[in-house]
């Protein structure tokens, strides 16, 4: 595993059994698990659709973005992390926020390629006991999935509008 230059504020989190990181740097807002749709039609990493902002938008099941398995059920504690990687506005999933923390240079490495969920993430390492997962923010919605929460959100718009 080669170190990664990963350096900053890190806001942490456990979803599905497991610890992940994201950088503070694309986080607009955490809070608290609120109202939204589930779409049957939906990747099973997307939980479901809701509006932030005016906006429909999608979230993502934190522990299904890296491996497979029964989708999270957000619990009056859950929190919604409102995060903006690149032009688009997304939410990701958590069961409990843990933090910030600081990560130094060279303190964690690439994540090997041995499954699916890896290819979303810049680094692996461990702190307290725990690995930390760090997700990267671009890859959070891979094209495939993107395109299938188009067309959801296109679909929902659609059923929302007034019959004439």
């Amino acid at each position: 595993m080669q170190a990664l230059p990963l350096t900053g504020e890190f806001a942490t989190f456990r979803s599905g059994g497991f610890v992940f990181a994201l950088n503070v740097v694309s986080i607009l807002k955490v809070v608290p698990c609120y109202g939204y749709s589930i779409l049957p039609e939906a990747p099973a990493t997307i939980l479901g659709l809701t509006v932030y902002g005016g906006v429909i938008v999608p979230i993502l099941d934190s522990a299904a973005l890296f491996r497979s398995g029964a989708p999270a059920t957000p619990k009056l504690e859950s929190r919604f992390l409102v995060v903006k990687p690149n032009d688009r506005i997304l939410i990701l999933s958590a069961e409990e926020v843990l933090g910030v923390r600081t990560i130094a240079s060279g303190s964690y490495a690439a994540p090997e390629p041995v499954g699916a969920g890896m290819a979303r993430l810049q680094g692996v390492g461990h702190r307290d006991g725990d690995l930390i997962y760090i997700f990267d923010p671009e890859k959070l919605l891979l094209p495939d999935e993107a395109r299938a929460v188009d067309k959801a959100v296109q679909a929902h718009a659609a059923m929302q509008e007034p019959v004439p």
